[in-house]
């Protein structure tokens, strides 16, 4: 049984159509696939730099520790001088 040309050229035209819409949803695949990879690589800096942070902020703890105990220290050397200069004094009257 022959088509009808008419028909057949609308046939063509859908299979066309059809071959266009395949093509668009492969392209629209290699870029969704190249997201996804994309997003996995910002997964893992995201998770480097969580990581990283910790370490930081355990390095911050420390400095302060260190800093706070200088502090102390030369809080205590004034109070030395400060007990010092007050046992010379008392020494003199």
């Amino acid at each position: 049984m022959a088509l009808d040309p008419e028909i057949k050229m609308v046939l063509e035209d859908i299979d066309k159509k059809f071959d266009i819409l395949v093509e668009g949803r492969a392209a629209d695949r290699e870029k969704l696939d190249a997201t996804f990879e994309a997003v996995g690589r910002v997964q893992e800096d995201v998770t480097e730099l969580q990581l990283n942070m910790v370490e930081v902020k355990a390095q911050l703890d420390l400095i302060r520790n260190e800093l706070k105990a200088k502090a102390d220290r030369a809080e205590l050397r004034l109070l030395e001088e400060r007990v010092l200069r007050l046992e010379r004094r008392a020494l003199a009257t």
